[in-house]
């Protein structure tokens, strides 16, 4: 397992990627119109408008994702797999597998 991403939860995903384009050179990797991933000089940035909490994410492999339950895992659009948990404090923690392609 490792570090894959953070989420934030922003009010609009146009104008969050152009601020984050003119702050930081950000490389938009995937958009729409209520999430897009960013790239910041290799560190990956989602941001969401609230369908995905706010949330840090660690990629995993789908043994692992399998062993928390299947019935838990959410396919996303994009063709990644994730789970998403709380710890003791209530943060959000997802993990997260990509496609074979990606």
């Amino acid at each position: 397992m490792k570090y894959d991403h953070t989420a934030f939860i922003v009010r609009n995903i146009e104008k969050s990627i152009i601020w984050y384009k003119e702050k930081f050179k950000a490389r938009v990797i995937y958009e729409s119109n209520d999430w897009a991933l960013i790239s910041i000089y290799g560190t990956k940035l989602a941001l969401s408008t609230g369908k995905h909490p706010f949330h840090i994410a660690f990629k995993t492999n789908k043994e692992m994702l399998n062993s928390y339950g299947e019935e838990k895992i959410h396919a996303h659009r994009d063709g990644t797999e994730s789970i998403y948990f709380e710890d003791l404090d209530g943060n959000a923690v997802e993990l997260i597998v990509y496609p074979d392609a990606s």
